[in-house]
């Protein structure tokens, strides 16, 4: 079952995200205020959907043989 094979690579990609979460809030808020925290939301979801599309990008974009 394929939830029971990804789980930990869930739990690496969430933790991933928190941390990039807390260290881009605090670096864009410094710099520009409350618009900081929402281009600190904005970078790490761009990450995490990165990183969404190298785990699953071959069974998502992967090339269907044709049948003759």
């Amino acid at each position: 079952f394929i939830a029971k094979k990804m789980f930990w690579h869930f739990i690496i990609i969430e933790i991933f995200l928190v941390v990039i979460m807390f260290y881009s809030s605090v670096y864009l808020i410094d710099i520009f205020g409350l618009k900081g925290a929402v281009m600190a939301h904005f970078v790490s979801y761009l990450m995490h959907y990165g990183i969404i599309l190298l785990i699953f990008g071959s069974s998502l974009f992967g090339v269907i043989p044709e049948e003759n």
